[in-house]
C-alpha cells in the first residue's frame, strides 16, 4: 500500500550517496557536471531493460517510482524516433512526465547521464522508499513522489514509458504530450523560484536608515547630562596650569621677540640662534629675532660660536602681552669691530654678511658689525656678501681695536663692456664696475678697420652692438647678449656702409648705404632696426629714385635722431645726371619724417618743395627739441622749424645764430628721467646732470680732463679721460675723499652718437 509504513534499516553508503545526489539534482539554483550514476544507483546490467509498469520485486536494485499496477494507454503507437529537444530546458537528458490526476503519483524515467547545465525544478517533495527486510544487503531504491500541477487534460490516456527506449533517446510522436510535459516543468520551476524569493525576503531582516552626519553629536549636546558635564570638564582642564597651556596652545600663539646683546660691548649680536621649544630663528643686524610660538612653558636658548650658551625656562601667558626678552651673551673670544662700505660711493653697506671660522655677523645701518673670533690667531680670511653686490673675500685682523685693515669694501654687481686694443687687435672686453675680473668676450682678428669699428651698448647694458670688419673686407654687425656674452652676426655685406644711430629701448637703429648700387636705383639707402629681444630685422624706410640713368633724382636720409622712441630724420630729393641735363624736381617734395623703431607709424610731419631747397640744417638744442633750418635756393631765405612731441611748428626764437652754437650730446639715464652731458662753463668744461629736458643742472665735476661717456643704472656715471681711460663715479659726483675709480684703458671709437639716449 502507498501509505503503509515500513521498518527502515540503516541506509547503506551507496543509498546515502544516491540520496545526496538526487537532492542536489533537485536544487534549481546549482550548476551540475554530468556523471554516470549507474554504479551507485542501478546495479542491474545495462542489457536488462526495466519495465516501470510491472510489479518490481523488492530489493531489485533498480530505480523505482511509487506506482500503480496499470496506467491508461496513450493513443497512437510507439515509435523509435529520437527524442526532439523540448521547448524548455529539462532536468535530465531525457525525461517524460506522465500525469493521470491531481492525487496520483507521476512516474518518472531517468537516464543515467545528467545534463551539464542549470536544472529546472521538477518536484516539490522528495521521498525515499524503505526496502523490505531481507537477509541480503538491501540495494538502493529511490521512489520519487512528485506533487504535480493541475492535470492538463483528463481525457488524454497515459501510456507506459520504456526506460530502455528512453535510454536510446526515443520519444513519442504525440505533440500534445510534449506540450503538457513542457508546461508542467515550466510551472513547477516558476512556483519553486517564487517560494524561494519570498523566503529570502522574509529572512533578510528590516532595513534601517543610516543616521545623518552629526546626528550623534546633536544627541550628545542635546542631552541634559552632557550639557552639565561639558562645562565641568572644561573648568577642570583650565584650572590645571599644565593642561590649560596645552589646551590653549592648540589655538593661541604669541610672538616672542628676543634681543641679544653682547654683555661687554653692549652692542647687538647678529647671527645668534634663538630657540624656544621647536621654533628657532637667527638674530638680524639689530640683534633681534622673532618667533611665533604657542603659549605655555618652554625652554628659551641662545647660542653662537665663541659665546657662552644661554638657557632659561620661560612661560608665555595667555592674555598678557609678551615683552621683548633681553639676553646678554658673554663672549669667550675676541670682539673684532668691522666696517663694510661701497667701494664706488664710500657709503656704508647695510646687511652685509661676514662669515669666518664657522661664525657670522651682519652689518647694521652704519655698515658696522662686531664679530667674535678666537684669540689664537692674529688674522683670518673672511667672505663678504650683500644683496646687489659682488661677493668678495678679505683678510681680517683679530683685534678689538678699530683699524683701517678691517674696513672692508664691496663692489656693486654689474659688468661693463668696451673696446680694447691692448692685445694688438680690437677686442670686446668685460670687467666688473671697479675694473676687476677683466676678460675678453669677443676677440678680434687683427684685421679690424679702426675707422669703422665701434661698440654701442643699450642704456640698460642688456645688449651691445659691435660694428666691425673682421676679415678686412666684410662689413658686419654683431649683437652681444650680456647675459650670456654670446655674439651673433645679424647683418653683413662687403659693399654696404653701416652707420649706427643708437638704441631705442632694445631695438638698435642704423643706416645702410649699398655702394654696389648707383644713385639712380631705388633702395640704395635704407633705415633699419634690429630687435635684440626677438632677434628680428626690420626695415624702417627705403630711398626712392625716379628717372633714367642719364637723368634722375634720388632720395637721401639725413640728420637722423632718436627722440621719444621715434626715429626723426629728413628725406631729401637730390637731382643727378650723366648727360648734363638735371632732373626736374618740381613734382617732388622733401619731408621731415618720423617712424617707430619697429617700422610702424611712419609719418611726414612737415613737407616742402624739393625744387626750392638747397640744404637743411639741424640743431639738437635740448634733449626734447630739434631745430630745423631749411634754405630756399630761389629766395635765398631760411625757414626755421622746431620739432617737439612729434609735431613741427615755425618758431621765431630759432634764428641763424641757433645753428652757429655747439650743442652737447645728451645722454639719457636708463629710466629716461635724467640727462648727462658735457658743457662749457666759463671756458672750462664741466660735467652736468639735469632732468629730462636738461633743466636744473648739477655740476658733477669741473675738471676739464673728463668727458661724459654714459650711465650705469641710475646711480653711476661713466667718464672718459684723455680719450682712452674709462672711469666710474656715483651720480652724486666725485667725492672729496677719493676721485673716480678707473675701470680700465679702452679703445675709443671714431664714431660718437649724436642722438639723445642712443646708447653708450
Amino acid at each position: 500500500m502507498r501509505n503503509k509504513k515500513q521498518l527502515v534499516p540503516e541506509p547503506s553508503p551507496e543509498q546515502v550517496a544516491v540520496e545526496r545526489h538526487v537532492e542536489a539534482l533537485m536544487n534549481p539554483r546549482q550548476t551540475y557536471v554530468s556523471s554516470d550514476v549507474s554504479v551507485a544507483v542501478n546495479k542491474t546490467p545495462a542489457s536488462a531493460p526495466l519495465d516501470i509498469f510491472k510489479n518490481m520485486p523488492p530489493n531489485s536494485g533498480s530505480i523505482s517510482v511509487v506506482s500503480a499496477k496499470t496506467a491508461p494507454e496513450m493513443p497512437g503507437k510507439l515509435t523509435n524516433k529520437p527524442i526532439e529537444p523540448a521547448p524548455t530546458k529539462s532536468l535530465f537528458s531525457s525525461v517524460e512526465v506522465l500525469t493521470r490526476s491531481r492525487d496520483e503519483a507521476v512516474p518518472v524515467a531517468v537516464t543515467p547521464k545528467l545534463v551539464q547545465k542549470p536544472l529546472a525544478p521538477v518536484a516539490q517533495s522528495l521521498t525515499v522508499s524503505k526496502p523490505a527486510l531481507s537477509p541480503e544487503p538491501p540495494k538502493p531504491t529511490i521512489p520519487i513522489a512528485i506533487s504535480t500541477a493541475p492535470p492538463i487534460d483528463s481525457a488524454v490516456p497515459l501510456a507506459a514509458v520504456n526506460v530502455e527506449k528512453l535510454a536510446r533517446r526515443e520519444e513519442y510522436t504525440d505533440a500534445a504530450t510534449d506540450s503538457a510535459v513542457a508546461d508542467i516543468v515550466a510551472k513547477e520551476g516558476d512556483q519553486l523560484l517564487a517560494a524561494e524569493d519570498m523566503a529570502r525576503a522574509q529572512t533578510s531582516g528590516p532595513v534601517f536608515k543610516k543616521p545623518r552626519r552629526g546626528a550623534k553629536f546633536r544627541r550628545l549636546f542635546t542631552s541634559k547630562w552632557s550639557l552639565l558635564l561639558i562645562p565641568i570638564i572644561l573648568i577642570a582642564l583650565v584650572a590645571v596650569p599644565y593642561s590649560r597651556y596645552k589646551l590653549a596652545g592648540l589655538f593661541i600663539k604669541k610672538t616672542l621677540t628676543v634681543m641679544v646683546i653682547d654683555s661687554k660691548t653692549s652692542k647687538p649680536v647678529s647671527g645668534a640662534l634663538v630657540s624656544f621649544n621647536d621654533h628657532s630663528a637667527k638674530t638680524n643686524a639689530a640683534g633681534q629675532a622673532s618667533l611665533v610660538v604657542p603659549v605655555g612653558t618652554g625652554q628659551l636658548s641662545v647660542t653662537k660660536s665663541y659665546y657662552q650658551s644661554y638657557n632659561l625656562k620661560k612661560t608665555l601667558g595667555i592674555g598678557s602681552m609678551v615683552p621683548v626678552s633681553r639676553v646678554n651673551l658673554l663672549a669667550t673670544g675676541r670682539q673684532v669691530p668691522i666696517t663694510v662700505f661701497n667701494k664706488l660711493t664710500n657709503k656704508p653697506v647695510v646687511g652685509a654678511m661676514i662669515k669666518v671660522l664657522g661664525t657670522s655677523a651682519i652689518s647694521d645701518a652704519s655698515g658696522k658689525v662686531t664679530i667674535v673670533l678666537p684669540t689664537k690667531t692674529s688674522s683670518v680670511t673672511a667672505t663678504l656678501s650683500a644683496p646687489g653686490y659682488n661677493d668678495a673675500s678679505a683678510s681680517i685682523e683679530v683685534t678689538d681695536s678699530v683699524v683701517p685693515s678691517n674696513s672692508l669694501s664691496l663692489v656693486p654687481a654689474g659688468a661693463l663692456y668696451f673696446l680694447s686694443n691692448s692685445s694688438g687687435s680690437i677686442d670686446v672686453v668685460k670687467t666688473n664696475l671697479d675694473g676687476s675680473g677683466r676678460h675678453v668676450v669677443f676677440a678680434g682678428t687683427g684685421k679690424e678697420d679702426a675707422a669703422t669699428t665701434s661698440l654701442i651698448a643699450s642704456r640698460d647694458w642688456r645688449y651691445a652692438v659691435l660694428r666691425t670688419r673682421r676679415d678686412g673686407s666684410q662689413n658686419a654687425l654683431y649683437l652681444i647678449d650680456t647675459s650670456t656674452d654670446k655674439a651673433t652676426q645679424f647683418d653683413s655685406s662687403p659693399s654696404t656702409i653701416y652707420t649706427p644711430v643708437g638704441w631705442s629701448n632694445h631695438s638698435f637703429v642704423y643706416d645702410t648705404v649699398r655702394t654696389s648700387q648707383t644713385q639712380s636705383q631705388a633702395g640704395r639707402e635704407s633705415l633699419k632696426s634690429y630687435n635684440a629681444e626677438q632677434l628680428q630685422l626690420n626695415q624702417l624706410d627705403q630711398s626712392q629714385a625716379v628717372g633714367t640713368s642719364a637723368s634722375f633724382t634720388y632720395q637721401a636720409f639725413n640728420n637722423v635722431f632718436l627722440l621719444d622712441n621715434l626715429v626723426v630724420y629728413n628725406a631729401q630729393w637730390t637731382p643727378g645726371s650723366t648727360s648734363g641735363t638735371p632732373y626736374d624736381l618740381s613734382s617732388q617734395s622733401n619731408t621731415i619724417r618720423t617712424v617707430g623703431a619697429s617700422g610702424q607709424a611712419k609719418k611726414d610731419v612737415q613737407s616742402y618743395a624739393a625744387s626750392d631747397i638747397g640744404y637743411v640744417q639741424t640743431a639738437h638744442e635740448t634733449p626734447a627739441i630739434i631745430d630745423f633750418g631749411i634754405y630756399n635756393s630761389k629766395t635765398t631765405q631760411m625757414t626755421y622749424y622746431k620739432y617737439s612731441n612729434n609735431s613741427v611748428t615755425t618758431d621765431a626764437s630759432v634764428t641763424a645764430d641757433t645753428f652757429k652754437k655747439t650743442y652737447p650730446v645728451y645722454l639719457a639715464s636708463p629710466d629716461g628721467t635724467k640727462s648727462f652731458w658735457n658743457d662749457q662753463v666759463k671756458t672750462k668744461q664741466a660735467l652736468l646732470v639735469g632732468d629730462r629736458s636738461a633743466s636744473n643742472p648739477v655740476t658733477i665735476a669741473s675738471a676739464g680732463e673728463y668727458a661724459a661717456y654714459g650711465w650705469y643704472t641710475a646711480d653711476y656715471l661713466l667718464l672718459s679721460r684723455a680719450g682712452s681711460g674709462l672711469y666710474i663715479v656715483p651720480v652724486s659726483g666725485i667725492s672729496s675723499n677719493g676721485g673716480p675709480i678707473k675701470v680700465g684703458d679702452y679703445y675709443q671709437p671714431v664714431l660718437t652718437p649724436s642722438s639723445y639716449g642712443g646708447g653708450f
